[in-house]
């Protein structure tokens, strides 16, 4: 009787951990759709603290950021040491794998925040514009695209260097929100 009971549990717990495990895969994709993995990504503490912030006080940096999340574009986010003292960030092509598109956003460090926050969205803004161009597969496709929409600003040494006017508008309607404290509200999250 004891040895029944006992196999009877085992047997319970058995289907129990197999209907768990099952539950668990079933839902996985739902949780997965439901939270996908933000397409700006951060790589230090100091950029996640810069992207948050900067998303917090700039209802255009936010703008920027959701389009991204809802592209094939993935940005990374990083702090660099530039040779050009004026340089304050650029956007470079990493990779293409998995549907996905890469590039690297760096920002010079050691800024004010408010130009970090500005160049930031300058930055972000180029980012979707390479979102909304498929053709962007490389580096030369890259340069090509930008030739077309923006203006040559350098040629030394093989690298070619773009502006386009939307990114210039763009860093400085976020410097804008931030020195005149436009900030989103709880509702408008």
């Amino acid at each position: 009787m004891l040895t029944d009971t006992i196999e009877r549990k085992a047997r319970k717990a058995r289907k129990d951990r197999f209907f768990s495990a099952v539950l668990a895969v079933l839902a996985f994709p739902l949780i997965t759709a439901a939270s996908p993995a933000p397409h700006v990504r951060p790589e230090s503490a100091e950029t996640q603290a810069l992207v948050r912030d900067a998303a917090r006080r700039s209802p255009l940096v936010r703008a920027l950021i959701d389009r991204l999340d809802q592209s094939d574009v993935v940005a990374y986010i990083r702090f660099a040491r530039f040779t050009d003292p004026l340089l304050e960030g650029r956007v470079g092509w990493l990779s293409q794998a998995g549907g996905r598109r890469y590039v690297v956003i760096e920002l010079s460090g050691g800024r004010l925040w408010p130009v970090q926050i500005a160049t930031l969205a300058h930055e972000l803004q180029h980012a979707v514009e390479i979102a909304g161009a498929p053709a962007i597969v490389d580096t030369r496709t890259l340069a090509d695209h930008y030739g077309r929409i923006g203006m040559r600003t350098s040629h030394t040494q093989g690298l070619e260097t773009f502006e386009t006017r939307a990114a210039i508008a763009m860093g400085a309607q976020a410097r804008r929100e931030i020195m005149t404290g436009t900030v989103r509200t709880t509702e408008e999250e």
